[in-house]
């Protein structure tokens, strides 16, 4: 009997459309709460209906209390009273007619029984309920109040005309404003005056009624009169019938973001700046395409944007016609070196491309490194410069050297060996003692002329060596005291009523070119003569310290005039044309040989105490 009647309730529940509609169940929600009423129900009718008459009230709240403890797990939590008390209606006719067909018949005492314990369990139900909602009602208060308030953003109830409603504390944080200060007035409180003319408050009201959502970015007041960078969310609340009641408006403080954006966006309007004002072509490259180019760089190439080359980047080199340089081999897209720069690799080639717009040739080389990142390598970085004109130039000077060579070899083989054969006949007919006195000065006129000869030769040989690279040296261990004693006897059997004195102090022994370090000395000494009265002494002085050795050679003659002296030590220079018997090179070679040597020369002139050139060399 028990099955039945549940099933027959059961049914009438799922038939009431109004019910299932509203709870969207698929059982009855008293399913829990039936089994142990009609089990209650057959206990009271075999006690009796005098029974019911003991209790004071059946709707004694301890009863109730205890029923509803025995019953509450079983409620659903979204549960109202309407739909539980609408189960409760068709219990009772579901009892009702499962008695008159079985032919059951309860005196009124009876039926009083079971309806009394029916609406106390439907009280009770609705204690519960009412207990529950009120509960829910102020935990959800709280749970939104706490929600609201640890949001950083400023949560603002409006209503339909704008004027504030709620004000959480994240809104009184970002605007400097208490909630007492600000509920009841208009939201346009936080805009800026001149936005507040422009009718900006309104408008963002009527975009969020009509659009059903409204964001704006802009800057807000706060309550100290500092301005703020605001992201304002707005969005209508409408009732059940879609009447306007209200904004739901969120307002969130970027100030700090707007600054990070401004300073990001400074930095990459620097970089652009930067970008294009250097002189060379600039390309950003990912295994995607070119993402960046400077001006100066789609000129070099002769087109005209980034997309024109990505667009063609399968053809590149044949549209830009790349060849080497050296062979003028034309290139093809695997062999651009410049690739590997994407995969990790810095590289530097040269390449003759012709411009897309008109057609001219250039030559250009490019440098390309990788742009790594902490995980991979991210793209690459190309920095293109034309050295057409540079090209040009390195290749005259390659041709240049090249005659150089032809030259030194000329001046080494084909002049020097004649010359010195010259030379040695001339000597050997001096030797034989069967000349005339006109033949002999014309013989001996022979050889000081292929001596000098030889010399201007021997510093031609040395000016060429200089200009490719430095004149070659041999260090040997030495002692400058004896080198300077063969060169003196030397220049003293040329020039016999000369008086050169020697000053020697300090340690001389080092390692050197004896060689080299005789010529220099030589030059110098010879041109102290050279320049300076017939009746005046040389001087030179030797002197050794802890590194190195200074040598000194001083004449009495006139000074060297001070503008003459920053170029005196240029190949070509002569002091007095009227006393040189060279091209000028002396001065130059003797500052190459001290170079050589790691070392120094430089030149003190004046009227007083003559003039004095000073070489400094380290020993070793």
């Amino acid at each position: 009997m028990q099955s039945e009647l549940l099933a027959d309730w059961s049914k009438r529940v799922s038939d009431d459309r109004e019910v299932r509609r509203a709870a969207q169940l698929v059982e009855p929600m008293l399913n829990g709460h039936l089994p142990i009423l009609i089990d209650e129900l057959a206990e009271r009718l075999e006690r009796g209906p005098h029974s019911a008459a003991k209790r004071k009230d059946a709707f004694e709240e301890r009863e109730a209390e205890s029923y509803t403890r025995r019953t509450r797990p079983r409620l659903h939590d979204f549960s109202t009273a309407d739909e539980v008390l609408r189960e409760w209606t068709h219990f009772r006719l579901a009892l009702v007619e499962l008695l008159h067909r079985e032919g059951v018949s309860p005196t009124s005492e009876e039926y009083k029984v079971i309806f009394q314990r029916i609406d106390e369990a439907a009280v009770a139900t609705a204690i519960e309920l009412q207990r529950r909602a009120t509960a829910a009602l102020a935990g959800s208060e709280h749970r939104h109040r706490a929600l609201v308030d640890s949001i950083h953003d400023g949560v603002i109830m409006l209503d339909s005309n704008g004027s504030i409603l709620t004000w959480s504390e994240a809104s009184s944080r970002i605007t400097g404003y208490t909630a007492e200060e600000l509920v009841g007035k208009h939201v346009s409180i936080l805009y800026e005056s001149e936005d507040v003319l422009m009718g900006e408050p309104d408008r963002a009201l009527k975009d969020a009624a009509d659009l059903g959502h409204h964001e704006s970015w802009g800057w807000r007041v706060r309550k100290d009169g500092v301005r703020f960078w605001a992201d304002v969310v707005m969005r209508p609340v409408r009732d059940l019938e879609g009447a306007l009641v209200g904004y739901a408006t969120v307002i969130r403080d970027l100030s700090e973001q707007k600054r990070r954006m401004d300073e990001l966006e400074y930095r990459a309007a620097e970089l652009g700046a930067i970008l294009e004002s250097i002189p060379d072509g600039l390309f950003v490259l990912t295994l995607d395409g070119v993402t960046r180019a400077n001006r100066r760089g789609l000129e070099m190439l002769g087109i005209g944007s980034i997309e024109e080359i990505n667009a063609n980047l399968h053809n590149l080199t044949t549209r830009l016609k790349l060849r080497d340089t050296e062979t003028g081999r034309p290139l093809r897209n695997q062999d651009l070196r410049l690739l590997s720069a994407l995969v990790g690799e810095t590289v530097t080639a040269e390449a003759i491309a012709r411009r897309v717009d008109n057609g001219e040739d250039c030559i250009i080389k490019a440098s390309a490194a990788p742009i790594r990142t902490r995980e991979r390598v991210a793209g690459a970085v190309v920095i293109t410069t034309d050295i057409t004109t540079d090209y040009t130039q390195r290749k005259q000077l390659r041709e240049e050297m090249e005659l150089v060579d032809r030259f030194i070899a000329i001046l080494g083989h084909d002049l020097r060996n004649p010359l010195s054969a010259i030379s040695s006949g001339a000597e050997l007919l001096l030797h034989r003692k069967a000349l005339s006195d006109e033949n002999e000065r014309i013989v001996r006129r022979m050889v000081s002329s292929t001596h000098r000869m030889a010399r201007i030769i021997e510093q031609l040989l040395d000016w060429t060596r200089s200009r490719r690279g430095g004149i070659p040296i041999e260090r040997k261990p030495a002692d400058l005291g004896i080198v300077c004693n063969e060169v003196i006897a030397e220049i003293e059997a040329a020039h016999p009523r000369r008086t050169i004195r020697v000053i020697r102090e300090g340690n001389l022994v080092g390692h050197w070119d004896v060689d080299r370090i005789a010529q220099a000395l030589s030059n110098l000494v010879g041109n102290a003569i050279v320049h300076s009265p017939a009746d005046a002494p040389v001087t030179v002085r030797l002197l050794g310290t802890s590194d190195d050795v200074r040598l000194q050679v001083n004449n009495a003659g006139p000074s060297i005039p001070s503008d003459v002296v920053p170029t005196l030590f240029e190949p070509f220079r002569r002091l007095d044309l009227s006393h040189s018997v060279g091209l000028g090179l002396g001065l130059y070679i003797v500052r190459a040989i001290a170079r050589a040597h790691g070392g120094s020369i430089d030149v003190e002139s004046n009227a007083e105490r003559g003039t004095t050139f000073s070489i400094v060399i380290p020993r070793t």
